[in-house]
């Protein structure tokens, strides 16, 4: 075989397996950043609920020290 055919064969393959690794690799990153904004929505959403302990008719000491937790872990 000529090198010409060689190469013919070898670049749609080498393409091909980099490809699909690119996409694996920006899939896994995708669903990785996912992961953490859900996380970090998830903590705020907790945090804005026990923020109602500090004002109006729903101030409680419970929910102030809870609150304190969160925000100190």
């Amino acid at each position: 075989m000529e090198i010409k055919n060689i190469f013919l064969i070898l670049i749609p393959i080498i393409t091909a397996l980099l490809s699909s690794y690119l996409t694996y690799y920006f899939a896994i990153k995708s669903k990785k950043n996912e992961a953490i904004l859900k996380f970090k929505e998830e903590k705020y959403s907790n945090l804005l609920i026990l923020l109602q302990g500090f004002i109006g008719k729903t101030t409680s000491g419970e929910t102030k020290r809870k609150f304190l937790l969160k925000v100190v872990a």
